[in-house]
């Protein structure tokens, strides 16, 4: 591409069009990168947390504790699949854009608590399947954990919002 510089007399100078747009590159592709870090969360949602919610209540009407180990390995197998995507996005976003880097950290961590809730809802099957906690303070657990996925997950979904 050529184009008359006025600082130069009216010579015709070549522009390099991607020199000039290396940073709206850059952010184009932190940006398609944080899209794909939400399709990465959101199959981890309905992937991992529906999955895992649903093992809990197929447990509590069946207790049959050969399906639930069963389930869970895939459940594990697919969560660990699609946290190390998610590592490695945020690594690349973090190398494109450094000063992301804390936002970054943000949804690590909202990630590690989802993480830990999931293994609360996963420990309360199997208390339920070893007859180890009654109905009712399963089902007020339950709830209790439900509410702090769901908390959790909206804390995911807004830290992604802000990258």
């Amino acid at each position: 591409m050529y184009s008359i510089n006025p600082n130069l007399s009216g010579k015709m100078v070549e522009h390099f069009p991607f020199q000039q747009d290396e940073n709206k590159e850059a952010r184009q592709r932190v940006a398609y990168l944080v899209e794909e870090l939400f399709a990465t969360t959101g199959k981890v949602k309905s992937s991992v947390s529906d999955e895992t919610c649903e093992l809990l209540a197929a447990v509590k009407a069946k207790k049959d504790g050969k399906h639930f180990k069963n389930v869970k390995k895939e459940i594990d197998a697919v969560y660990k699949t699609l946290t190390d995507e998610a590592t490695a996005v945020c690594k690349k976003i973090v190398t494109l854009s450094p000063s992301l880097s804390d936002r970054v950290a943000d949804f690590t961590r909202r990630e590690g608590d989802r993480k830990a809730l999931l293994a609360s809802i996963s420990g309360l099957a199997e208390k339920v399947l070893g007859d180890k906690i009654s109905k009712t303070t399963c089902t007020e657990q339950e709830n209790n954990l439900l509410a702090k996925l769901y908390a959790a997950q909206t804390a995911i979904e807004d830290s992604l919002a802000a990258l």
